[in-house]
Formats: C-alpha cells, sequence, structure tokens
C-alpha cells in the first residue's frame, strides 16, 4: 500500500499540501506542479485530544441549524481558519452555484461553495476543538471524505461528532 503522506510537503507559495511521489511515481521528486491537493491550509497547528464537529449545509441541515450552530461556535471560541477543501473537483456548478452579491464599492464578489476547518486549542492542556463547515458534494465523495479524514487523523481526533437536522 502506498503512504501518501510519507513524501508529503506543504508549498510555501501556495499553502497546498502536495504529494511528491504517490501520483506520479516516475516523476522527478523536485517538480511537485501537477499534484496539488485539494486540502489547503494556511497553517498545520498541533491539537492534541480533539473533539472534531463537522455539519454540512445542503439537505443535512434543515432551517442551517447545524452549520449555524457550529459557525457560533467558531465565533464564540474565536476559533481560527487553518484548511480548506477547494471546491473544484467536488461540485456539479449547474446544482451547486456559486453566488454572485454586489459590494458596497459596485464591484460584485464570487462566492464558491466552502469547505472550512477551523481549530481551538484549550488553554489548560484540555480537549483541543476541529470544526468543519462544509457544502455536501455532488462528486468524489470517497475522494472529499478522504481529505476530511486525513485532518481529523493529523489533529489527534478522539471524537468526532457530525451534526444535522433533516428535513
Amino acid at each position: 500500500m502506498l503512504d501518501l503522506l510519507s513524501n508529503a510537503r506543504t508549498c510555501s507559495r501556495s499553502g497546498y499540501l502536495i504529494c511528491l511521489s504517490a501520483l506520479c511515481p516516475n516523476a522527478d521528486m523536485g517538480d511537485w506542479r501537477g499534484n496539488l491537493s485539494a486540502l489547503k491550509y494556511t497553517e498545520h497547528p498541533i491539537l492534541s485530544n480533539t473533539v472534531f464537529l463537522a455539519a454540512w449545509g445542503g439537505w443535512p441541515d434543515a432551517a442551517e441549524s447545524a452549520t449555524r450552530s457550529l459557525r457560533e461556535l467558531v465565533r464564540q471560541f474565536s476559533a481560527t481558519k487553518f484548511a480548506s477543501i477547494d471546491p473544484e473537483d467536488f461540485y456539479d456548478f449547474a446544482e451547486q452555484r456559486p453566488v454572485i452579491s454586489n459590494q458596497a464599492d459596485g464591484s460584485r464578489k464570487l462566492t464558491w461553495p466552502k469547505n472550512e476547518f477551523f481549530y481551538w486549542k484549550a488553554d489548560d492542556g484540555g480537549r483541543d476543538l476541529l470544526i468543519f463547515i462544509g457544502v455536501e458534494p455532488n462528486l468524489k465523495w470517497r475522494t472529499y471524505t478522504d481529505l476530511i479524514h486525513q485532518v481529523a487523523n493529523e489533529s489527534d481526533t478522539k471524537l468526532l461528532v457530525t451534526v444535522g437536522a433533516p428535513y
């Protein structure tokens, strides 16, 4: 079995986790182009004894109760965003459309479906908190869930709780 993380590095310019040999085993190890992961880190927090809370918008989020509750936890704990999943490969944008909004200065802002990871470290050495707020993917569910499992494993997750409120 191929260990995908044994040759993984974070690109200092893009923040993407890259695997230098798993996708292109015969490629030059210095050539990382083309091997970018959809998992983009802005930092790599060291977490321990972590509780991981996750919620997805869409069908399992009636009245946005699940995602709204986790957004409130992010706000209450002043949790720090540290990673996201690039939506490009996981959505049929005819079904999960990006949103265009008008800004105060007259410009327009394009917002893609977000899948974001936040963390909070316990000051007293207690349980750290990892929060994921995302949108159910339309495509490549296995790859998408593998990325979430990767973050959970790297974060010393001891308990994972999914929050939802189906219709």
